[in-house]
């Protein structure tokens, strides 16, 4: 499976969370508190469930 086969999805970091690795193999973070990052849809709809995240819309940079 390539990173093409993923969809991403941009989420707030509502608190630390550590360094993981994604559903594409790759690895992401440590990140802080209002980090905006950029992560497989599966892991940001995990990291949401888990109040760790909120989702936000691509063009929300805010």
């Amino acid at each position: 499976m390539t990173s093409s086969d993923h969809s991403y999805l941009r989420v707030r970091m509502k608190n630390d969370f550590p360094e993981f690795t994604g559903t594409d193999l790759e690895i992401y973070g440590p990140y802080e508190e209002g980090d905006k990052p950029r992560v497989p849809e599966d892991n940001a709809d995990i990291m949401v469930n888990r109040g760790n995240a909120e989702y936000l819309d691509e063009g929300d940079e805010s």
